[in-house]
């Protein structure tokens, strides 16, 4: 029973990756209002489907991930900036 945890872990981050990629392309395509939020779901929906798509939530204006807030921080905080290019790299 154990040894089955593994195929799960596997066939459910597939599952995920995919829907992340069809996402991805609906955004690079700049059709950002067809993107969905999918959900995979336990138990089958009476209608038998295990994933379930829903229209996404309008951003939170709290969410500092979400909203179109800034946080205002000064350069000094990070340090020198390195001079340091990727062609300068051995």
């Amino acid at each position: 029973m154990a040894g089955n945890i593994i195929h799960a872990i596997a066939t459910t981050n597939a599952i995920i990756s995919g829907l992340i990629v069809i996402e991805a392309c609906k955004v690079l395509s700049g059709q950002v209002e067809k993107t969905r939020d999918t959900f995979c779901v336990q138990h089958p929906s009476a209608r038998g489907k295990m994933l379930v798509p829903v229209e996404p939530q309008p951003p939170n204006a709290k969410c500092y991930v979400c909203s179109q807030v800034s946080i205002p921080r000064k350069r000094s905080q990070f340090g020198p900036r390195p001079s340091t290019t990727f062609t300068q790299l051995p």
